[in-house]
């Protein structure tokens, strides 16, 4: 029983968030419609198909619910990841999908980052929010960062 449980729990593990949030976009900007107009910049933490897709229709999500994606404002020395029809992703050190915001901004966006990271974790995406670290100058913006699965 022990074994089954552990393969089980592998198999569930191993499969892509892609996999897990594909038949759920549609709820997930459902769920985020009301907070249209919201402005969001993206980072993932290296290159890695599976990162590089679950962050790609996470954008997806957003764009169909009405948030407004801007190009990641790299600081002096810090990375930006330059994709085809997306703006410019930030470089970040990130595990699942991590929420930042800016302390300056916390107040008004709290409420809006909950229902992001609630509505995540609805479609079965692991999410949370994370204190800010980010290498960006878009202060007044909800940071999405992800990187692999933990």
């Amino acid at each position: 029983d022990r074994a089954s449980a552990a393969e089980q729990e592998l198999l569930e593990f191993r499969k892509t968030r892609r996999h897990v949030i594909g038949p759920n976009k549609t709820q997930l900007a459902d769920r985020l419609r009301p907070f249209a107009g919201t402005e969001f910049d993206t980072a993932m933490s290296h290159f890695e198909r599976e990162i590089g897709d679950i962050l790609w229709d996470i954008e997806e999500a957003l764009h169909v619910a009405g948030w407004r994606q801007i190009d990641w404002s790299p600081l002096p020395g810090a990375s930006a990841i330059q994709r085809t029809s997306r703006p410019l992703a930030g470089s970040a050190l990130a595990q699942n999908v991590e929420i930042e915001l800016h302390p300056g901004y916390q107040a008004a966006l709290k409420p809006v980052a909950e229902a992001l990271i609630e509505g995540l974790k609805s479609v079965g995406i692991d999410a949370g929010e994370v204190p800010y670290t980010s290498a960006t100058g878009n202060h007044h913006a909800i940071h999405v960062l992800v990187g692999p699965k933990r």
